[in-house]
């Protein structure tokens, strides 16, 4: 598979988009996102990420 760049703010309202129950592939998207993408971030750019998603109707930090 290729790779390809994304920018911060793409990446961050993709992220938004599945976060929602609804998406079926959404596991294998949390996947990447924890094995692959979060270690590409800076500090500052995970803590934008995580006060974006909690705005997010369906942010559970339980979960």
């Amino acid at each position: 598979m290729s790779n390809f760049n994304i920018d911060f703010f793409e990446f961050s309202f993709l992220v938004e988009a599945w976060y929602s129950p609804s998406p079926i592939a959404r596991s294998m998207f949390w996947d990447d996102c924890i094995d692959r993408h979060y270690h590409n971030m800076t500090v500052d750019e995970r803590k934008i990420l995580l006060e974006w998603i909690s705005r997010n109707e369906y942010f559970d930090p339980e979960k």
